[in-house]
């Protein structure tokens, strides 16, 4: 970490949420306006269910920026100070959502960042690696055969920085959050999700081509029910 972010992440100011992390970014691809969720939360609290078959339906353009939106897109301002979909201590947002596109309408198969702030994707690495990542998720084959995988992860210092080793807890509460509310927000779209919080993380990380200060919390496979 350079001097001057470690300085910003540990002086005491008024909080503001970290800009996403676009320097491995390769190309950017702007999402169309996400579209408004008309299921009532009530009915998609009692209609989530942990899918683990999907069929080879591809996702629409439109349906993958509504997911991360309503996961943790920006959706207003107070005072200068930018306000997300999902909560964070301290606002201090470590979480990070990465796209790995398998079949979904207008995007090419690889590994997208969300760009909350400006609702885009950034391009990581391009390709399909719906195998490798299944391998590194322990042979789980519903990892490989959905219509996308959002991964949710950590760049856990900048909680950690301001909340000492508790941030830990804090870090994992807020990747959470937003892997809650894009759950919800795939059943009010017709899709299905499942948490996946076994597997190896180094290999993980190294089918992503994560850096070292960023790490793999869980991730979403998202696809229609079989």
């Amino acid at each position: 970490m350079e001097w001057k972010e470690f300085h910003d992440l540990t002086k005491i100011s008024k909080a503001k949420p970290p800009r996403p992390d676009l320097s491995q970014a390769k190309g950017e691809f702007s999402l169309p306006e996400p579209p408004r969720l008309t299921m009532p939360l009530s009915d998609s609290i009692i209609s989530r269910r942990s899918i683990r078959s999907f069929t080879r339906d591809r996702i629409t353009l439109p349906e993958l920026s509504a997911l991360l939106f309503y996961a943790g897109g920006l959706t207003g301002e107070k005072e200068g100070t930018p306000l997300r979909a999902a909560p964070s201590a301290g606002a201090r947002h470590p979480t990070e959502l990465l796209v790995v596109s398998y079949r979904v309408e207008g995007l090419e198969p690889g590994i997208y960042r969300y760009d909350w702030l400006h609702h885009k994707l950034w391009a990581q690495a391009a390709g399909d690696i719906s195998k490798a990542l299944e391998v590194a998720c322990l042979e789980q084959e519903f990892v490989g055969d959905c219509a996308c995988v959002i991964v949710f992860t950590s760049k856990l210092m900048r909680t950690l920085n301001r909340y000492g080793q508790r941030g830990y807890r804090y870090a994992i509460m807020d990747a959470a959050a937003a892997a809650e509310n894009l759950s919800l927000a795939a059943v009010a779209l017709g899709y299905g999700t499942v948490w996946v919080g076994a597997f190896d993380d180094d290999a993980v990380s190294e089918v992503l081509g994560l850096q070292e200060d960023e790490l793999p919390v869980l991730l979403l496979p998202v696809g229609r029910p079989r």
